[in-house]
């Protein structure tokens, strides 16, 4: 079973929302599935399950009503292990899908997708190991997630740049198992609690509650967008805005045949003004490129700022290079030396025939520390995992 299969559902659920009369948005989304991941042990209670949910989603009366008459449609309580069973009749305010039964099989194996995934994960117990959890992915569809970048047409590019972004924040609100104190009443600290008791005679006062970290990672990332990326810089440029916006330690540059610092730039509000702002400040967008000039710069007149062994180097490029290859090893090797980890993401290893034979892949590649593609949705998801391989190379 899939561990995306809930949080698809969740975005399918969102759309079905939205037709019925209730507004709903990404970070509403987000919310849901993290609300979902805070009921850890009362999962496989429906009536939790309904009313997280709820409580994210609607905030009117009215929209409460629209939401009753959907939910039990999408994920009926009686039919979480039945998937062939027929679902509740639904016509929220004009609602009325065709879909309805294939809806409800999706809905009820997220369900259970989820209950799963927590149960396997141990997310109940008091460990305190710094082992990331493997948060659920977001995947409207299988077609879509494991689409090639360059085979998208112009009406799919608006729903592809919203998953980028929902993407970007699963990777930078992913939590460690370790906890932190909070005021909120999240989960209970029994630990912590009960020490406190012991110094007050035994007797419990007070209840303390802990929430789970926000893992943190010290971030450089340089983005090659000369000619021969043209098909994936759009996308990848998204991802790195969504980046950006999202994460504080975190420098962002691209290049082509030269370098540029583009950290001010994305941190725009608005995606299309830092595209135009881009635009503006990189002459040499979709020109040669000098992949060792523009890191050897790096290395001059950066590395010795943003580098140290608790930092990760990520590198989007497809590795051709039309410079001095002698520049490129060099460059390479003081990044090596100097960070905690080198990622390189090539949009064409993802195909199945793909070999790094060019000659400036083949120079960098014995830098690296982890090769994978960049060339669709579900490769980007991947990162968090990358993220995490990376992370425990310097813990």
């Amino acid at each position: 079973m899939q561990t995306h299969e809930l949080s698809s559902a969740i975005v399918r659920f969102s759309h079905v929302l939205r037709a019925g009369g209730i507004r709903t948005t990404v970070s509403e989304e987000m919310d849901a599935l993290r609300a979902l991941q805070a009921l850890q042990d009362d999962i496989g209670d429906h009536q939790y399950f309904r009313l997280s949910l709820r409580a994210v989603f609607a905030k009117s009366p009215r929209e409460m009503e629209i939401f009753d008459k959907v939910f039990p449609a999408y994920f009926p309580q009686n039919n979480l292990d039945n998937n062939d069973s027929k679902p509740n009749n639904s016509e929220a305010d004009g609602v009325n899908d065709d879909n309805d039964t294939q809806q409800q099989k999706q809905g009820s194996s997220a369900y259970k997708t989820f209950a799963d995934w927590l149960n396997q994960n141990n997310l109940g117990d008091d460990n305190d190991d710094e082992e990331e959890e493997s948060m659920p992915s977001y995947s409207p569809t299988g077609d879509t997630m494991g689409k090639d970048f360059s085979r998208f047409t112009a009406d799919e590019l608006t729903e592809v740049a919203r998953l980028i972004v929902v993407i970007a924040k699963s990777i930078t609100l992913k939590t460690s198992r370790r906890f932190k104190p909070t005021r909120k009443k999240i989960s209970a600290d029994l630990r912590r609690t009960v020490r406190l008791s012991l110094r007050r005679g035994g007797e419990i006062t007070e209840l303390l509650y802990r929430k789970r970290k926000v893992e943190k990672l010290k971030m450089v990332m340089l983005c090659d967008v000369s000619k021969s990326m043209d098909v994936y810089s759009e996308f990848l440029i998204q991802f790195m805005y969504a980046f950006q916006n999202l994460y504080q330690q975190l420098e962002t540059f691209c290049f082509a045949t030269s370098l540029h610092l583009i950290s001010p730039h994305l941190r725009h509000n608005d995606i299309k003004q830092a595209l135009a702002t881009l635009a503006k400040n990189v002459p040499d967008w979709s020109g040669g490129t000098r992949i060792g000039a523009s890191l050897e710069d790096f290395v001059q007149n950066y590395a010795q700022t943003l580098l140290d062994k608790r930092t990760i180097v990520l590198i989007l490029s497809d590795g051709w290079d039309t410079g001095e290859i002698e520049i490129l090893e060099r460059a390479m090797a003081e990044i090596h030396n100097r960070a905690g980890c080198v990622l390189w993401l090539n949009p064409l290893a993802g195909s199945d025939s793909y070999e790094p034979t060019c000659q400036g892949m083949a120079t960098a590649l014995p830098y690296v520390d982890i090769f994978a593609p960049a060339h669709n949705l579900t490769s980007l998801t991947m990162l968090s995992r990358h993220l995490a391989t990376a992370r425990r190379r310097f813990l």
